[in-house]
């Protein structure tokens, strides 16, 4: 028989070596026989399949074995959080320098009265997954000092430098006046230019501001100042809900993953968390298709959301109908039952059902408010009762054609000093009594001659008025448009002799012509019209629209 690791080692088996081997792994697999052994004496399970059983032919295994598969690189759980030198204090006593998980020092062994734990630390699940770990806050006072003379250093080489570049700025003064005008206004924008980055680095006390450069790709420098380290425009992250309850801050990463306010409406919130975006878009629809999808495989119907995404919509969309009119109808029956719909509709917020106040309330057995909370008088922007310029009534107390006033004087200027009667004297003959307002006459007889002058202007306003319309008529009349009604019968006889009388006109000789005209008698109404109706308007384009010559237009 050929040696059992000789598959392992690269070797070929025989057909009769083969089936030994495979009734041997049989045997071990039904328990008839005992299984392999590594060197170490450990029984090596006869299930484990053959590519993780056989070993590399690089290692030389003499043997089953499964060293090849440990991982020989095992990292304490321990490490980085070992135990601090120990110095000597006194003959034959010692003090532990060590810390625990939050950088606190360590009781002694002597002074522990808990029981021993079994590897020596505790291998919990949060203290494997300790960020903290291993810190000590002694040892970073060491990297404070390091930046601080960093700090110290570069601060006198930009004393160097900017002292430096005063000097230079001084001596080149001269040259620049030597220059030509054409150069002149680059030079004072240089000038303009480093004066500004001087006025940048030297404070008002005259203390050299921090300023450092941070260098980026392609080597682009942006000047970031120390000052302003943090942009503190916005409100802190973990001061929007001082509740101890409320959503968690990582003080290290600088992250509210929650929202911290969940009550308040969601399109009214600055800030919903980190986590805002995964609830987004149709996050939550695609999360309740798939729910839909699973109870509805569970129930036995064959939806599947990735094979056949238009059928699973579909179905979804008409399960949430039949639900929502389900819900409906059922709510409908219960307010008709009970009723209270009046109460259900009036949608209060969650912050006014639970919020305090220390505003002090008194109510009545009606529910009325009885004191603590008056309504407020509204204030107008103008002051109120107050007169001014010898005025009786306030500004605003008057009003005509848009206009505020003062309703002692009818004046409608706001600085204006009050003349009383006079006033509205003045007003009334300009305007008549259209306001209502009852003129001053100072006997009967006055009175009767401004009425009897009012009555005298009317009647000789309609006269005008009708006399313009005789004339008006006179000369509508004259180019025929006196009136809409025409005798039919004369209107076609007047349109023939029109006609007649431009073909006449046309084929007559311009040169034999005369000047005065040709017959005595009146125009009528029907002729005029009809040389209206014949008139050529050659600027009208749709003067020629029946005989189909539009000049080039176009109509629809």
């Amino acid at each position: 028989m050929a040696s059992a690791n000789s598959w392992d080692q690269g070797g070929r088996l025989s057909r009769e070596d083969f089936k030994k081997r495979q009734e041997l792994e049989e045997l071990r697999k039904s328990g008839a026989i005992e299984p392999e052994r590594d060197e170490e004496g450990n029984e090596i399970n006869p299930h484990i399949p053959q590519y993780m059983s056989s070993a590399p032919w690089y290692l030389n295994s003499k043997g089953p074995t499964l060293k090849h598969q440990r991982n020989l690189k095992v990292q304490s759980i321990t490490e980085g959080v070992a135990a601090r030198a120990v110095q000597p204090v006194g003959k034959g006593k010692t003090v532990s320098r060590t810390r625990d998980e939050f950088g606190e020092k360590k009781k002694s062994k002597d002074d522990d009265t808990d029981a021993p734990r079994a590897n020596g630390y505790d291998t919990t699940y949060a203290g494997k997954r300790d960020r903290w770990n291993g810190f000590d806050a002694d040892m970073y006072m060491k990297v404070v000092k390091r930046h601080e003379l960093l700090a110290k250093e570069r601060q006198a080489l930009r004393e160097q430098n900017v002292d430096k570049s005063l000097q230079e700025g001084e001596s080149s003064a001269s040259r620049v006046k030597q220059k030509d005008e054409s150069d002149s206004s680059s030079s004072d924008d240089e000038d303009e230019q480093k004066d500004a980055e001087k006025a940048e680095m030297i404070d008002q006390d005259g203390k050299l501001v921090g300023q450092q450069l941070d260098t980026g790709r392609l080597g682009m420098q942006t000047r970031v100042s120390v000052r302003n380290l943090r942009i503190r425009e916005d409100t802190a992250k973990y001061l929007r809900n001082l509740d101890v309850k409320s959503a968690y801050y990582d003080p290290k990463t600088r992250s509210m993953r929650s929202n911290p306010n969940p009550d308040k409406n969601p399109h009214e919130l600055d800030y919903a968390g980190e986590n805002f975006i995964r609830y987004t878009g149709d996050t939550v629809k695609v999360a309740k298709q798939q729910l839909y999808e699973l109870e509805a495989y569970e129930r036995g119907q064959d939806v599947h959301m990735l094979g056949m995404p238009t059928q699973a919509e579909l179905l979804h969309t008409q399960f949430e109908d039949k639900k929502t009119s389900l819900v409906e109808k059922q709510k409908k029956q219960l307010y008709e039952h009970y009723g209270g719909q009046e109460y259900a509709e009036k949608s209060i917020p969650r912050a006014v059902i639970f919020g305090n106040t220390e505003q002090y309330v008194e109510y009545a057995d009606d529910g009325t408010i009885v004191k603590g909370q008056e309504r407020r008088v509204l204030n107008s922007k103008y002051e109120e009762d107050k007169m001014t310029n010898n005025h009786t009534k306030v500004w605003g107390s008057f009003w005509y054609n848009g206009k505020w006033g003062y309703a002692c004087c009818c004046q409608f200027i706001r600085n204006s000093y009050c003349t009383g009667k006079t006033g509205i004297e003045a007003f009334e003959k300009q305007k008549g009594s259209r306001m209502g307002l009852t003129p001053f006459f100072e006997n009967s007889s006055q009175m009767v001659a401004t009425m009897q002058a009012q009555i005298q202007n009317q009647k000789q306003e309609k006269k005008d008025k009708s006399e313009g319309s005789k004339k008006l008529a006179i000369g509508d009349r004259m180019v025929g448009r006196s009136s809409d009604s025409f005798d039919k019968k004369a209107l076609k006889k007047a349109l023939k002799d029109e006609e007649r009388r431009e073909k006449h006109d046309g084929e007559a000789d311009e040169r034999k012509r005369k000047y005065n005209s040709l017959s005595t008698t009146d125009v009528t109404e029907e002729e005029m019209e009809a040389y209206m109706l014949k008139k050529n308007r050659g600027d009208d384009p749709l003067a020629g629209l029946s005989k189909g010559a539009n000049n080039g237009y176009d109509f629809v």
